[in-house]
């Protein structure tokens, strides 16, 4: 018995969509805000701003009570005065010194390229959400094999991808503005760690293989009854 019921999407598929569609009105202000921020930055308006960064290189810390941690190359820590036993033995991995450089009215460079990496995230950011909103309205549709959802699903690949690309090449262009007596190196991120975006970004591609293949599939059966 054939049923004419039609489809009714799942309550988690209609709540996601809402999220999305909270999610777009969120960066509609946020790229509002956004280009109003540039362009009044590029304009040698406004205040200065501050970079977060962290010192490369070597360099000492000295504390009132004689102990010191001093980094040799960027990656060893040398313990003075500190007792062995827990104390000692609780301090692992890098030390690192953070400061925040300040990015003066009169800075074009630096301004331009904060400029620029604002605008490729948000541009990451907006292809993320758009092709993920798509495919969402698919699914909500009764379609979610459909063949547009691989090209969708490389496309949310290719923004997540492109994170860790903008983060390395915004620090790297960012730091070439800096005064070169100045040993720091900014900080750009999202509070994820670039090798995990990868990793996703990896795995949404690979994902679009098996629907782009379900869907030719799919259209194959289809032309054939």
């Amino acid at each position: 018995m054939v049923s004419n019921t039609p489809y009714q999407p799942g309550r988690t598929a209609r709540i996601f969509d809402l999220s999305l569609r909270i999610v777009t009105v969120a960066l509609v202000v946020i790229t509002t805000i956004g280009a109003f921020v540039i362009a009044i930055s590029l304009a040698g308006r406004g205040g200065s701003y501050s970079v977060p960064s962290w010192l490369d290189g070597a360099y000492r810390v000295e504390f009132d009570d004689g102990r010191a941690i001093a980094i040799t190359d960027g990656t060893a820590n040398t313990y003075e005065n500190f007792e062995i036993g827990r104390e000692r033995d609780t301090l692992t991995g890098t030390v690192a010194l953070r400061a925040m450089v300040e990015v003066s009215r009169d800075d074009r460079d630096s301004r331009a390229v904060v400029g620029v990496i604002v605008i490729a995230a948000l541009a990451a950011t907006w292809l993320a959400v758009l092709s993920l909103r798509a495919v969402v309205a698919s699914v909500i549709a009764g379609e979610p094999f459909a063949l547009a959802n691989a090209t969708r699903l490389r496309r949310l690949a290719i923004a997540i991808l492109a994170v860790p690309v903008i983060q390395f090449v915004g620090q790297q262009a960012l730091q070439r503005t800096f005064d070169p007596d100045l040993p720091f190196v900014p900080e750009i991120g999202i509070g994820v760690p670039s090798w995990l975006m990868l990793i996703v970004g990896l795995g949404v591609l690979a994902l679009a293989e098996p629907f782009s293949e379900a869907a030719r599939l799919r259209e194959f059966e289809q032309a054939t009854i």
